[in-house]
């Protein structure tokens, strides 16, 4: 998914949360570096985006 501010995260299928593999703290606030469920990721940084699967290897 990306999250509203263009930033990418990736679900973990086998616990079902998300993550985001581009953390940087001096970047980011740091809850971005936490496991969320669905609902927190949406509620926090939604609008989220479907990707296609090309741009999660880049």
């Amino acid at each position: 998914m990306v999250d509203g501010d263009g930033d990418l995260w990736l679900r973990d299928r086998a616990a079902g949360t998300w993550t985001m593999p581009g953390f940087n703290p001096k970047e980011f606030q740091a809850r971005c570096g936490e496991v969320l469920t669905w609902n927190q990721l949406a509620c926090e940084y939604g609008p989220l985006t479907a990707l296609a699967d090309d741009r999660r290897r880049r």
